[in-house]
């Protein structure tokens, strides 16, 4: 065949690939996903954000290998946000790297066809070109497997690309720190040549791996790329684990990392490094696989059949489901359960070269897989080593049918069956998380009937799911539902789900009615079962608080702000909790460390669950948190007389965030003060106008209105104020005395 046909085919395969991927992308557009991004996806959106906002510069020792975010963040400082440009390039990654599929097939199966068909099983790969559509870096890493085998081969053969190889081999470790298992398998391959080439390839992959491991030694720590590995290693290994969900069992799905360190530093007895933490949950990984070897065993028989399994297993989704209206739901018999079985026919019987290398990078990243936890866009490395294997294996397959050899071809028959067997046996309760996952989408963009939707779809498939009941209790919350919201919380009591935080929002359902002994006995049972969770210390504080138990709020405060001295909202209630003990020096510096507190450590550690609760309006977020602070220490500067220092506090309170009704009624109160009711009165109302409601505010417009002698609109906004809090007693009395002047 002549270079230009040649060419010709490989285009042609390359326009099929793109067609199918814009295909796909207008699908995607559409779909709910596209914006509502979660778990791993929102984490890279976010961190990507952050860089745009605050600068490259880390505050914390990298949890997760950095190189992803940071590509993210030029995509977003360049063409902003909207996730369709780092999308696109993806795509264009994965159409490119087919060139290199086909190039690295050529040079080790004889025979042009086969290597037409490595990529087209490449290009066509429906969970490849998901993944490419997805704010994940699993594709990117494939793609970059697929250009370091292409480049060692060339190394190996031409004696040069040493040093590039090395290169893309130190990326892909900042990518995703799990490549360094093929540093060893590439050095044996490549050794025997000159000393100064493996130099140059060992310069190259340490070169991408130093500002990431210097920028760790500078936040304190020496972690060569990431501190997950640890943790990472236990949730593939306890008595919990299902083999494929990343879940902290001591903290369910929705674990932070925050939570991780101090549970380590309880049962350490000391503060620890990132690197300390990582250690010891890689500890008790291995103190389970040890003092249970009969469980741990059971656990790798089932990890190595959904790695072995057809089923593409998606850790917080159904993939079947999502690609449903996707030009990929067709080709999905090109995925895993049909390169797989090609790839282990190819080792077993096929003739190419290089067999031992390529089979060595296989099967280290097959067993590194076991060690953690298995999902499809984990195991898609493997499909970017598997393809040479397989195409040699589809060409022997091609020359043993011709030959009629009835053993071999039933040898293949087991190998293509045997996933798909082992995928019917394995029971996942795949679309239960799907519309748990979809419901949790909705949620945080406010979609609310179709999130409740949603998770009554979970409760009809699965009605013990955890929650799923916790979730539409906080949906009827946010509807003003209270007795609907207080039910479903029971219910996720009942069925043994998230208990202590479904407790602790009962307990903070009972302060709202004013039932303020249950509110305590709620928050207290919830904060003895986990006071490591932020919700629930909140809660029981205020709980505390609401009940004028202000020595023991105070003592407690104590407690929370040390384990909880990064998170603003409850440093903020801490304080509350010092100054109503009359602490007022204590309250102080924890108002300040709430409005200093450093918003990038949600992402370089790893905090979902507050990103989480934050976007779902659940919880304060930052600007409001350090509104409250300054908010807070105005008050505070406003006892010892200094009101011009209080109003300056106050403005840039609001400056912070426009939103906080308490602002605008205390520097009202400081108008009122000074005399300047045009002043207040303009402030106050503007503040309404932005549909701001607090009985503070409404007290000092009726104030305003009282000064001016005008009664009758003063009676009006203390009725509002008293309707907007009953127990607001001064409000009370000002009604019963300005009555007294309306005839």
């Amino acid at each position: 065949m002549k270079k230009r046909d040649e060419r010709i085919i490989l285009i042609a395969i390359l326009a099929a690939g793109a067609l199918i991927r814009v295909f796909h992308l207008l699908f995607w557009y559409k779909t709910p996903y596209w914006n509502g991004l979660f778990l791993d996806e929102l984490y890279h959106h976010i961190w990507a954000k952050s860089i745009v906002d605050s600068g490259p510069m880390p505050s914390g020792v990298f949890f997760r290998a950095p190189l992803y975010p940071y590509l993210l963040s030029m995509f977003y400082a360049v063409f902003g946000n909207s996730g369709l440009a780092p999308r696109i390039f993806q795509h264009v990654v994965g159409i490119i790297t087919t060139i290199a599929v086909f190039y690295t097939v050529r040079r080790v199966v004889a025979g042009r066809v086969w290597a037409y068909l490595a990529a087209l099983l490449w290009v066509l790969n429906p969970i490849q070109v998901f993944f490419e559509s997805r704010l994940l870096l699993d594709s990117l890493f494939a793609c970059g497997v697929v250009w370091f085998i292409y480049l060692a081969l060339i190394a190996k053969e031409e004696r040069r690309y040493y040093f590039v190889t090395g290169i893309i081999l130190g990326f892909l470790a900042i990518l995703r720190p799990t490549a360094l298992v093929f540093v060893p398998v590439v050095i044996v391959f490549l050794w025997g040549g000159k000393k100064s080439a493996i130099l140059k390839l060992i310069v190259g992959i340490i070169l991408p791996i130093i500002p990431v491991t210097l920028s760790n030694l500078a936040n304190g720590d020496f972690v060569l790329i990431a501190s997950q590995g640890g943790i990472n290693f236990y949730i593939g290994n306890n008595p919990k684990s299902d083999g494929s969900s990343a879940v902290v069992p001591e903290f369910s799905w929705n674990w932070r990392y925050s939570q991780c360190v101090r549970l380590a530093e309880k049962n350490i007895g000391r503060e620890l490094k990132p690197s300390q933490v990582s250690r010891y949950y890689f500890k008790k990984g291995l103190k389970f696989i040890v003092s249970n070897p009969s469980r741990a065993i059971k656990l790798y028989i089932k990890k190595l059949a959904l790695l072995v399994g057809a089923r593409e297993i998606g850790n917080n989704g159904s993939i079947r489901i999502m690609l449903q209206g996707s030009i990929l739901k067709y080709f999905l018999w090109i995925g895993w359960g049909l390169i797989f079985p090609l790839g282990i026919f190819g080792i077993i019987f096929g003739k190419l070269r290089h067999k031992t290398f390529l089979s060595a990078i296989f099967f280290v990243y097959f067993a590194l897989l076991l060690a953690f936890f298995v999902c499809s866009r984990f195991r898609l490395p493997l499909v970017a080593v598997l393809l040479p294997l397989a195409a040699s294996g589809a060409k022997q397959l091609w020359l043993e049918i011709k030959n009629k050899n009835i053993y071999k071809l039933l040898i293949f028959a087991i190998l293509l069956i045997l996933p798909q067997v082992i995928s019917s046996k394995l029971y996942t309760d795949e679309k239960s998380i799907h519309y748990f996952s979809l419901g949790n989408i909705y949620l945080r963009s406010g979609r609310l009937d179709k999130a409740l939707t949603q998770y009554k779809e979970v409760l009809k498939l699965n009605p013990l799911a955890r929650s799923v009941n916790l979730n539409i209790g906080a949906l009827y919350f946010r509807l003003g539902l209270v007795d609907s919201a207080e039910h479903y919380f029971r219910e996720e009591v009942a069925v043994g789900g998230e208990v202590c935080r479904a407790l602790s929002n009962i307990g903070a359902l009972k302060r709202l009615k004013g039932e303020l002994d249950s509110a305590l006995i709620y928050g207290s049972k919830a904060y003895k079962m986990c006071s490591d969770e932020p919700a629930v210390a909140f809660n029981y504080i205020k709980a505390l608080l609401s009940n004028k138990n202000f020595e023991k709020a105070a003592k407690a405060a104590d407690t929370i702000a040390r384990n909880f001295s990064g998170e603003p909202a409850l440093l903020n209630i801490c304080g509350v909790a010092k100054l109503r003990a009359s602490d007022t020096s204590a309250a102080e510096s924890l108002f300040v460390k709430a409005f200093e507190a450093k918003p990038k450590l949600l992402v370089e550690q790893y905090e979902l669950g507050t990103i989480y609760s934050q976007r779902s309006g659940l919880a304060p977020s930052l600007a409001r948190s350090r509104a409250m602070a300054l908010f807070n220490l105005s008050q505070i500067v406003l006892r010892r007389g200094g009101r011009d220092s209080a109003k300056v506090l106050l403005s840039k309170c609001i400056s912070t965030d426009s939103t906080l009704a308490v602002a605008f009624g205390a520097m009202g109160a400081i108008y009122l003060s000074e005399g300047k009711l045009d002043s207040a009165y303009f402030f106050l109302k503007s503040a309404e106008n932005k549909g701001l409601k607090s009985p503070e505010l409404f007290f000092n417009i009726a104030s305003v209105h009282a000064r001016k002698g005008k009664f009758a609109k003063a009676i009006l906004y203390l009725k509002k104020a008293v309707e907007a809090d009953s127990t607001f007693r001064i409000a009370r009395d000002a009604l019963k005395s300005i009555r007294k002047f309306i005839p």
